[in-house]
């Protein structure tokens, strides 16, 4: 069964997560399920091997965590008990101990191997086989428009399970399910989407949670006037492992690009290409802004920005001889259902790259500085 989800087994019974490019920082928070009495999962990245093992050896559980050279690793050691009769955890000297985080302690450590130990209850915790992740990055809340997060929950039991997810928002948004419990086969996942409403107009962010017994996950809300983010995104082509989508979900970052952060067009050395924001109804615009790769060797060079008006494309802005990783256009207001980058060719004449498109119509937020 494991085999089938091996993602879910490294991230979460073996616990290992990604906090920097190229895991040079990563977490171990491994999730302790009722069933097992020992894991061991493996993860290769470019400094060399992490691996998060742990086991139930009488009333003791055994965390070991392998940290690889020029990395670090934040260690997140179960507590079991309740209040004053909560046990401690032990850790190999050497290990930084952070402070208590719910039902968690918290370390810092270096590269090496690196050993945690606290007591378990007299029997195994009957926690649910359903773990709860995060499918959106973030969500954006924009006036006028549905916004969704959306979870994972993923079964790493051998049975089926019938989970019923408890969802919050913070001040200011409200959350919604449609139902109240979701069935999810054993050794799969299910998405369960969650509405979310921003009900008081004063919050510009918060957080959305969704948690299954002891497993949760978050997702950050963020008040937004930008309209590509209620779009649909969809490319002339696109290079394996990048997504037209990823160039709507508001990370303007260019540190994850080499993980497909962004959009990549799938032919080598032969422009024009486009990428099309496309809305399920009208919409006004007079400003857009694109986020092209920061290095000026990679950046679009030359752009139209296309309009969808009256039956046809109308271009509504145009850059030539541009070297700059961010580029703002303003145009007469105009209205639309779809919105189109042509890139014409970029510095380096072989793709051309999107990590963001953004539009805003006239009268609202626009782009920060």
């Amino acid at each position: 069964m494991l085999g089938a989800i091996d993602g879910w087994y490294y991230r979460y019974l073996g616990g290992i997560r990604s906090t920097a490019p190229g895991y040079q920082t990563f977490l171990v928070q491994p999730e302790i399920t009722g069933g097992m009495s020992h894991v061991r999962a493996e993860q290769r990245s470019p400094y060399g091997r992490i691996v998060s093992e742990w086991r139930r050896d009488g009333k003791s559980l055994h965390l070991d965590v392998e940290v690889p050279v020029n990395s670090s690793a934040t260690v997140s050691v179960p507590l079991f008990g309740e209040g004053s009769a909560r046990w401690r955890a032990s850790a190999t000297a050497g290990a930084t101990f952070v402070g208590i985080e719910g039902d968690r302690a918290l370390y810092r450590v270096g590269s090496g191997r690196w050993s945690f130990i606290t007591r378990t209850p007299d029997t195994a915790p009957q926690t649910s086989p359903v773990v709860v992740e995060a499918s959106t990055g973030q969500a954006a809340v924009v006036p006028g428009w549905p916004s969704t997060a959306t979870f994972r929950l993923v079964n790493l039991g051998d049975a089926e399970v019938t989970a019923r997810p408890h969802v919050t928002a913070s001040a200011g948004f409200t959350a919604t399910m449609d139902a109240d419990s979701v069935t999810v086969p054993a050794g799969q996942g299910v998405e369960v989407p969650v509405a979310v409403e921003r009900t008081d107009q004063g919050s510009t962010s918060g957080t959305v949670s969704l948690a299954v017994g002891t497993s949760t996950a978050s997702v950050p809300l963020v008040a937004s006037g930008n309209l590509t983010r209620v779009a649909t995104m969809t490319a002339s082509s696109t290079w394996p492992g990048f997504s037209a989508a990823k160039a709507n979900d508001g990370d303007t970052s260019a540190a994850r690009w080499d993980g497909g952060a962004g959009w990549n067009d799938g032919t080598f050395q032969s422009f024009p290409d486009t990428l099309t924001a496309t809305w399920s109804r009208p919409v006004t615009l007079d400003r857009a802004r694109l986020h092209t790769h920061p290095d000026a060797r990679y950046s679009l060079r030359d752009f139209d920005v296309q309009a969808f008006a009256d039956g046809q494309w109308r271009t509504v802005a145009s850059v030539r001889g541009n070297t700059a990783g961010r580029v703002d256009t303003t145009f007469a207001a105009i209205s639309t259902t779809a919105l189109r980058l042509v890139a014409l060719g970029s510095n380096d004449g072989q793709f051309s790259r999107v990590i963001e498109l953004e539009a805003y119509a006239p009268g609202t937020s626009g782009p920060p500085a």
